[in-house]
C-alpha cells in the first residue's frame, strides 16, 4: 500500500469512527446498496468515491440531520462568543455595580418622555455615531439623569457597540498614574470607545488644573468625532457662563457636541426611597 493510499485509508477510518459516535443516529441502517443511511431523514451517510490510481472507497458524508446540527452548533457557539465579547465590553466600560444595575429593564415608567428619547437614540445609534450627535442631560439632583445615561450605555453594549460610563475625576486620576504613559492610555480609551458617558460633570472641584485636564479629555473626544453623553446638575445658564472662565472652553465644546435635554420629573432617588418606606411599613405593620 502506497503512502498516499495509506494516509487516505487513515483519514477515511477516522471519519468513519467519528460518524459512528455522532448523536441522533441510533437507528441508522444499511441500505440495499450496502451504504449507511440516516435513521431519521433516510438520507445516505456514505458514498462511493472513485480515487484515481487507487480505486473506489466508501467515504462518510453528512446527511441533512448532520448539516442542521453542525449549523445549530455553529450558531450557538457564535452566540456564546458574542455574549463573551459583550460581557468583556461591559466589564471594561461599566466598572461600577451601580451603573450596571441601571438598565432599561429597571425603568419604572415615571418618565415616558425620556424613555422615548433614549429608545430613539438607541434605535438610531449608527446614525448618531456617524453624525457625532451626543446628549447633554441636565436638570435638578435626583431627576434620573444618571439612570438614563447608564441605561443608554448598557443598551449600547447589549447591541454590540462599545460604551463607557465614568466621571471626570476618575479619568483625571487614571491619567495621573504612570505619568505620560497613563495619560496617553486613558486618552486613547476616550477616543476609541464608540459611546462615552461622562456622569455628573460640574460636581468636581473646579480648579485650573482640573479645567486643564477636563479640556484634554473633552478635546480628545471632540477630535475623535464620536458621540459624547454628559449628565450635569448645572443649568444651561451656568454652562454658558461658568464662574471659572477656565471652564468656558470646556463647556463650549460640550454644548457644540451635545444636544441639551432637560430631565425633569420626580427624582428617582425619592421614588426609590418612597417605595422602600412603603415596603418597610407593610412588613412592620405601621
Amino acid at each position: 500500500m502506497g503512502l498516499f493510499e495509506s494516509a487516505l485509508e487513515g483519514i477515511v477510518a477516522s471519519a468513519q469512527e467519528r460518524m459512528q459516535q455522532e448523536p441522533g443516529h441510533e437507528h441508522d441502517f444499511i441500505g440495499e446498496d450496502g451504504l449507511l443511511y440516516c435513521g431519521t431523514c433516510k438520507a445516505a451517510r456514505q458514498m462511493v468515491l472513485e480515487v484515481p490510481m487507487i480505486g473506489t472507497r466508501v467515504v462518510p458524508i453528512m446527511c441533512p440531520c448532520d448539516i442542521a446540527r453542525r449549523e445549530s452548533e455553529a450558531a450557538y457557539k457564535a452566540i456564546q462568543e458574542e455574549q463573551r465579547r459583550i460581557d468583556g465590553m461591559r466589564k471594561i466600560g461599566i466598572t461600577s455595580p451601580d451603573y450596571r444595575e441601571m438598565t432599561l429593564a429597571a425603568d419604572d415608567g415615571s418618565n415616558p418622555e425620556m424613555r422615548a428619547i433614549v429608545d430613539r437614540y438607541i434605535e438610531k445609534r449608527d446614525l448618531m455615531r456617524r453624525e457625532n450627535i451626543g446628549l447633554l442631560l441636565h436638570g435638578g439632583v435626583g431627576g434620573g439623569k444618571t439612570f438614563w445615561a447608564a441605561a443608554l450605555a448598557n443598551a449600547m453594549i447589549d447591541h454590540g457597540s462599545s460604551a463607557m460610563i465614568t466621571t471626570v475625576p476618575r479619568l483625571v486620576t487614571a491619567m495621573s498614574q504612570g505619568f505620560e504613559e497613563g495619560k496617553a492610555r486613558i486618552l486613547e480609551q476616550v477616543e476609541r470607545v464608540q459611546f462615552l458617558v461622562l456622569d455628573d460633570v460640574g460636581i468636581e472641584r473646579q480648579t485650573e488644573y482640573m479645567a486643564e485636564k477636563m479640556f484634554e479629555i473633552i478635546d480628545s473626544r471632540y477630535r475623535s468625532r464620536r458621540p459624547l453623553i454628559v449628565t450635569t446638575n448645572l443649568t444651561l445658564e451656568e454652562i454658558s457662563n461658568p464662574r471659572q472662565m477656565e471652564y468656558k472652553r470646556v463647556f463650549d465644546r460640550i454644548v457644540e457636541m451635545c444636544q441639551p435635554i432637560h430631565v425633569s420629573g420626580e427624582g428617582r432617588r425619592k421614588a426609590i426611597a418612597r417605595q422602600k418606606s412603603e415596603k418597610a411599613r407593610e412588613i412592620l405593620g405601621i
